[in-house]
């Protein structure tokens, strides 16, 4: 209590004679120096001043040589941690607490992360690790007990012939020699780690070397490396080591799995992301391999054979999903961390890319080589939701548009395909021409779909068509119900497929292979059209008649309000006002309803009759809002 006090006091008197700008004598800056450490450890802030003692400081540099100085602080410093260090035995004598001995182990560790280059302890260095080494002798790593053991006993052997010793080294050989002979034990029971220790050692130095190429591989200008493999024998071996012998017979103790989880755990996301790059990368350049053999028969230059090749199905899947994918525990452990890889582990599609290359390219010269040529893939559902699956990855959009176009070189290629698909579509216009349902068949037009090219016009044309098919199905189901908007959507749509398709060269429309009539296809979006135009004239007809009668009878509630006197107005609207306003509301939704099919666009010649009465009842309606607005201004 009396020396926090004292340091109190020196640390004000300091304040007020700094606001006086006078500096302190050696000994009173020697003292001030020496209250502020103990006020730091005094409030058992260890770690701090470790720090104050361990950098340089200002205020003792202007008063002291290096020399003074840092003969200075290892004094200060050896008598705070040696007397921690003797605290924390006398307490073992009756309480033997784990967490004090974690303390201690912590505090002196303070010190020897401050003594560290640059620092004003760096004297203390060797004789602090010593120290640590000891004190934390069934936790340290096998090799570090052993380097401090050893160490001690060459210290000890030398201060035989006189030679001087630290403090820190004193106590370890006479108070403190029990616990040196503990750790020499320790060590000695210990000594199965140490095959261990080096293990890890390596698997630690192993991760550090795949973080690093895995950073470096991210480096713009650097060319692109697939750590993917290395990492997976890694991973592999840090799972053996973890399950391998037991501790007795040189496995790794409880601490060595520990730091190889740590290893691990931080190292997993770091490769995660690089191995998604990686992936994307690998679906490109697939599809840039592809293209080429489009345009070389089928072949491909191949960097370290130095010639061309045949671009095979195999190369390609082994190219986007290599066999540290399905043969890893490690791509397991990275799609938790980065569930999207789980798309390359589970379902076809890497397969399926491949498929559809291959039967883009099987009436090439390569494939004929490779006695190959009769071979063809039949697009499957699988095939269709490639573009999905590669939006799911993350891939460029240029990407997806290179497979839009071998899906097409494929498609086209496979004339046994385009003639069934082209028989389906017969079958379906069929069908819907003597079907006034309309039973949209989703099945049926996927399965045409994806039969097709999917950039070439006539895809596009059919898929136009089968939305426009879709629409109108829904509307045809609903009957009366339908709404007229929808209906006036579908002949709109129909008018525009109709303008857009018939102003294109109809050779534009035609594949090889695909046999079909685009005047049957035209005829049945005019039918169509006229369909949802004749559903949506009823339903404005029988709008109009319903707008008439109830605008009636809202004139004969209006016109029968006598304007000319206030009595008289008042009676009336007090008798009808209930009425008025139910059907003055019925009025507005109806014209609400009306106006969005009659939109009032134009002027009074340009109108139609329909806009006409959209307009008059409109203005009837808020006539009538008026004369209740009037009537109760006048009861103000």
């Amino acid at each position: 209590m009396l020396a926090n006090l004292w340091v109190h006091v020196v640390l004000t008197l300091h304040q007020a004679v700094q606001k006086l700008d006078y500096k302190l004598s050696k000994p009173y800056g020697i003292k001030l120096f020496d209250a502020k450490i103990q006020t730091k450890v005094s409030f058992c802030e260890i770690h701090a001043a470790a720090h104050m003692l361990g950098k340089q400081c200002p205020e003792l540099s202007s008063i002291m040589d290096a020399d003074d100085l840092r003969e200075f602080t290892k004094e200060r410093a050896e008598t705070i941690v040696l007397t921690l260090v003797r605290d924390f035995l006398k307490s073992q004598k009756s309480l033997k607490k784990k967490c004090e001995h974690q303390a201690v182990c912590d505090n002196v560790n303070a010190f020897l992360q401050a003594a560290g280059a640059p620092s004003n302890l760096e004297s203390l260095v060797e004789d602090l690790e010593m120290l640590y080494s000891v004190l934390n002798a069934q936790y340290v790593p096998i090799t570090r007990l052993q380097s401090a053991v050893d160490s001690a006993d060459a210290k000890r052997s030398a201060a035989g012939d006189d030679e001087v010793v630290g403090a820190i080294l004193k106590f370890l050989f006479s108070e403190g020699a029990s616990l040196l002979a503990e750790a020499e034990t320790t060590c000695g029971s210990r000594k199965t780690e140490k095959s261990a220790e080096a293990e890890l050692e390596e698997l630690l130095k192993e991760g550090k070397v795949i973080e690093s190429n895995v950073k470096e591989s991210m480096n713009p200008d650097s060319e692109p490396v697939s750590e993917l493999e290395h990492f997976a024998a890694w991973y592999q071996k840090c799972l053996t080591a973890k399950k391998g012998k037991k501790k007795q017979e040189g496995g790794f103790t409880n601490q060595q799995k520990t730091a190889l989880n740590q290893a691990m755990t931080d190292l997993m996301p770091i490769v995660a992301k690089h191995v998604l790059a990686d992936l994307q990368s690998r679906l490109g350049r697939a599809m840039d391999r592809a293209i080429e053999a489009f345009g070389s028969k089928g072949y491909v230059s191949h960097t370290a054979l130095g010639q061309n090749v045949p671009l095979t199905q195999d190369m390609q899947e082994k190219l986007m999903s290599p066999e540290a994918i399905s043969n890893s525990q490690a791509f397991s452990a990275l799609v938790n961390v980065q569930p999207i890889l789980k798309n390359w582990s589970q379902g076809p599609f890497t397969s399926t890319i491949a498929k559809v290359m291959a039967g883009a390219l099987h009436t090439t010269e390569a494939y004929t080589a490779l006695g190959q040529n009769g071979a063809m893939f039949e697009c499957d559902a699988n095939a269709a939701k490639v573009n999905d699956w590669l939006t799911q990855v993350g891939v460029e959009k240029k990407v997806i548009d290179k497979w839009n176009q071998i899906l097409g070189h494929c498609r086209a290629a496979n004339p046994t395909q385009l003639m069934k698909a082209s028989e389906l579509f017969r079958q379906y216009l069929k069908q819907e021409a003597s079907d006034d349902s309309a039973n949209w068949n989703k099945e049926a037009t996927n399965n045409i779909l994806t039969m097709l090219p999917p950039r070439a016009p006539l895809s596009i044309c059919l898929k136009d068509f089968f939305a426009l098919m879709k629409s109108w199905s829904e509307i045809a189901q609903q009957g009366s119900l339908a709404k007229p908007v929808k209906c006036q959507q579908v002949f709109n749509a129909g008018d525009t497929w109709i303008r857009k398709y018939t102003a294109q060269d109809e050779k534009e429309l035609q594949l090889d292979g695909f046999d079909y009539s685009f005047e049957e296809v035209k005829k049945a979006v005019e039918a169509i059209a006229g369909k949802a135009e004749g559903i949506m004239k009823t339903h404005i007809a029988q709008q109009e008649k319903n707008l008439k009668d109830l605008k009636k009878k809202a004139d004969r509630l209006y016109t029968g309000v006598p304007t000319d006197k206030v009595d008289a107005f008042k009676a009336k609207m007090k008798k009808d006002q209930t009425k008025m306003l139910s059907v003055g509301t019925d009025l507005k939704k109806l014209c609400q309803d009306f106006k969005t099919l009659l939109p009032d666009t134009g002027t009074e010649g340009e109108l139609t009759s329909g806009q006409q009465l959209y307009r008059d009842a409109s203005l009837l309606q808020k006539k009538m809002v008026e004369y209740v607005i009037i009537l109760s201004l006048i009861h103000i």
